[in-house]
């Protein structure tokens, strides 16, 4: 079973298991052209997306939502999953600072995951991994891994 985890924003964080190990994680640049083998092969079983939200609804925060939504809709259907499902924020990981989310997700990790997503960050920027690092929480969070 393929399972394949999205934390959609302005850079979107991918990440995909296999078998429910981690296999790949990547992040989308949508300032730079999408190949979708480099997110993933598609036709993944599963594909799990973040819901957006904003505690603020100004102008300004429904654009942000609905071009965060947009994009992940792109990756979505070009992912071609045969199961689809939606979770907030709150769902998976609550009102956890994403600092310390990052260590409880870094705990649950196998020795080849970590080595997986080390790797990865290596060529990621500092300032955009963490939307990397959700996207390996909220697929944990599928999986029940954590």
């Amino acid at each position: 079973m393929k399972v394949i985890a999205i934390d959609p924003g302005k850079d979107s964080g991918v990440a995909v298991f296999i078998d429910c190990v981690l296999q790949h994680v990547a992040l989308v640049d949508w300032d730079a052209p999408i190949e979708v083998t480099r997110v993933a092969v598609p036709g993944g079983n599963v594909v799990i997306c973040e819901v957006p939200q904003s505690y603020r609804m100004g102008a300004a925060s429904r654009h942000s939502l609905l071009t965060l939504s947009f994009r992940a809709g792109y990756l979505v259907g070009l992912l071609r999953p045969e199961a689809f499902k939606l979770v907030t924020p709150q769902e998976w990981k609550g009102q956890t600072p994403k600092r310390i989310q990052q260590v409880r997700t870094a705990a649950v990790l196998l020795t080849q995951e970590h080595v997986v997503l080390m790797s990865a960050m290596r060529d990621i920027p500092e300032s955009k991994q963490h939307n990397v690092w959700d996207a390996v929480g909220i697929g944990l969070w599928y999986l029940r891994r954590r």
